[in-house]
């Protein structure tokens, strides 16, 4: 028996699942433009012993360590602007 999938409109400027990127705090491009997750002070910390490239707003939040966090993927609106 073939699996129906449902069939929804995909509106502009109206985020849906394919804007969710696993680990993130909040729906990617949410944050400020032109800003990207590689300049957040959410990505990498540290957790025991162990260095952690995900992001630790999404940790604060669910209580998981997420994955690996891509630099180039937009920033959230939890972005914060890493300390130099």
């Amino acid at each position: 028996m073939k699996k129906l999938r449902p069939r929804m409109t995909k509106l502009p400027g109206v985020k849906d699942r394919d804007d969710i990127m696993p680990g993130m705090a909040h729906w990617q491009g949410s944050g400020p433009k032109g800003k990207y997750c590689e300049g957040c002070e959410h990505r990498e910390y540290y957790h025991d012993i162990d260095h952690h490239k995900g992001c630790y707003m999404f940790f604060k939040l669910s209580g998981v360590h997420g994955p690996r966090i891509q630099l180039n993927w937009k920033a959230c609106k939890y972005f914060e602007e890493k300390q130099k």
